[in-house]
């Protein structure tokens, strides 16, 4: 049962990898659009998750890490130019 299972999730993970690597070169701009709609469009099935009562330090940690990855992304691509 392993085996198969493994085995089909490298070549997902492979096949996937390949297909963005080829999308980032040929539609850089409508290739990030569709990862970023992916990342934005689970947030909503994250938030039926969570509790209705969150603690009072989950939102202001939310926050930060949101704007750390968002800092971290723009530094990424500053350097990359």
């Amino acid at each position: 049962f392993l085996l198969p299972l493994g085995l089909g999730l490298i070549a997902g993970v492979l096949l996937s990898t390949k297909l963005l690597e080829k999308a980032m070169r040929r539609f850089p701009g409508p290739t990030y659009f569709a990862i970023i709609g992916f990342v934005l469009g689970s947030i909503l099935e994250i938030l039926r998750e969570l509790p209705h009562t969150p603690a009072g330090w989950e939102i202001p940690a939310c926050i930060l890490t949101l704007a750390v990855g968002a800092a971290g992304v723009w530094l990424y691509s500053r350097n990359a130019e």
